[in-house]
């Protein structure tokens, strides 16, 4: 009886597309902020998006294609982010997502609406140590010198508000809704009571923070009890003269590229920033000019550095290198040079004879062991730079030379035992 009940108030909300959405969106509302936790600000725009999608929706039926009708509209009147189209989706999308639940839909209409990609622009700049001191340094100014009461309290809640952004990085809207309790300066860390998240993440507190936490007056239960305006940093910029695409959000860009230009890692940095992933912390870098020049000079100066070091084809292919063998040069220079040939003995045929065959094969070796070590060769030229010496060459034409001669008297001595032995064969006591 339940099951064909349900069932009947199905079909009956399907095939009347006139039925009136918008009598939910209130119980949604209640219901994002009673037990999703959402932030009642954040629902109240979520419900002016929805209502707008509903009035343009009117009697027809919540399709797919009345969605993005919807949104051609809403592009057309208005140039608008991507994000910005990005977040009414995902707000209507939920809205329908819980009329499901509640059975008043039959499938989510937003669920196949694709989403737009990209971002537009450049975002807002990033505010660097030194801009933030010259606020803190105005305000303070402003603070002691200024002409009432109240101009005074308000410039140096300000300069507390500007060191605070800038040593914790966190957003506005949580520096302004932090509590006194939530903090402890004993154990320096911090509990975020309004995190953007709703997670309530701890995130531990420098000496510099907790001495200026500490120097702050407490006159209830917020940190800072008063509120900066827009205007007022607008104000504080332009007095500084610092021009730009610049907002509050710019104190938390400048503290995240900072810590990366300091050599932090990028994974401690979201930690410290609360991001859920990594690619939307490496958004928030904003290097300036002229650390990209740095950057751009110093990779110029290692590209120089590297090709003044590397050996030219020309020099590959020298002259005998000192890692050549002894046997190697000797034979060579056995045949090339007139003093070698005149000790090798130019009457002596047989020994010629046997230095001539070896020619074609001694250097034919000495050309594959040449190829072969010449990697070696020029890699042990570019470390040591040394090259064969005068006394050098005279060592091995000296070597050569005894080799020589040592090869001479063994094959003299070869040719006497043969004819000795030739004589003795044909003596008288022998029988022919």
């Amino acid at each position: 009886m339940i099951c064909r009940v349900t069932v009947e108030f199905i079909v009956t909300t399907a095939e009347a597309p006139g039925t009136d959405l918008r009598s939910q969106v209130d119980a949604w509302i209640a219901y994002c902020r009673d037990y999703d936790g959402q932030d009642a600000r954040h629902c109240r725009q979520q419900a002016v998006w929805v209502r707008k999608w509903l009035e343009h929706l009117g009697d027809r039926e919540p399709t797919p294609a009345a969605c993005i009708d919807w949104l051609r509209d809403v592009t057309r009147r208005n140039t608008l982010a991507p994000q910005t189209v990005r977040n009414r989706i995902t707000a209507c999308r939920r809205f329908c997502g819980w009329l499901v639940v509640q059975e008043v839909l039959k499938s989510n209409p937003w669920a196949s609406v694709p989403a737009p990609r990209g971002r537009t622009g450049q975002g807002q700049d990033a505010l660097s140590d030194e801009q933030v001191d010259a606020l803190v340094a105005h305000a303070k100014r402003q603070a002691k010198h200024g002409r009432k009461p109240s101009d005074r309290a308000s410039a140096a809640n300000r300069a507390n508000l500007y060191q605070f952004l800038q040593l914790t990085g966190l957003r506005r809207g949580e520096a302004r809704a932090q509590l006194w309790k939530d903090i402890d300066l004993q154990a320096r860390t911090m509990v975020i009571s309004h995190d953007k998240a709703r997670r309530r993440d701890a995130v531990p507190l420098c000496a510099s923070v907790c001495q200026l936490l500490s120097d702050i007056a407490k006159r209830g239960p917020k940190v800072f009890d008063r509120i900066v305006t827009d205007k007022a940093l607008k104000a504080d910029l332009d007095a500084c003269g610092i021009t730009g695409r610049y907002s509050w959000h710019s104190f938390r860009s400048g503290y995240i590229t900072s810590q990366f230009e300091a050599g932090t890692p990028p994974e401690l940095i979201q930690r410290l920033v609360r991001h859920r992933s990594i690619d939307q912390t490496h958004r928030y870098l904003r290097h300036k000019e002229e650390r990209l020049r740095a950057a751009a000079e110093r990779r110029g100066e290692k590209m120089s550095e590297m090709c003044s070091t590397k050996t030219r084809t020309v020099d590959r292919f020298r002259e005998p290198s000192h890692m050549d063998t002894p046997f190697n040069n000797s034979a060579n220079l056995s045949m090339t040079s007139p003093s070698a040939g005149r000790l090798s003995g130019e009457g002596n045929t047989r020994a010629g004879l046997r230095l001539v065959r070896s020619r074609s094969s001694v250097s034919r070796q000495t050309q594959e062991a040449r190829a072969m070590r010449e990697p070696l060769v020029s890699r042990g030229d570019r470390i040591c730079n040394r090259t064969p010496t005068r006394d050098a060459e005279e060592r091995r034409l000296d070597l050569a030379a005894r080799l020589i001669a040592l090869a001479i008297e063994l094959l003299d001595g070869q040719q006497g035992a043969d004819r000795e032995q030739g004589s003795n064969d044909s003596g008288p006591g022998c029988v022919g």
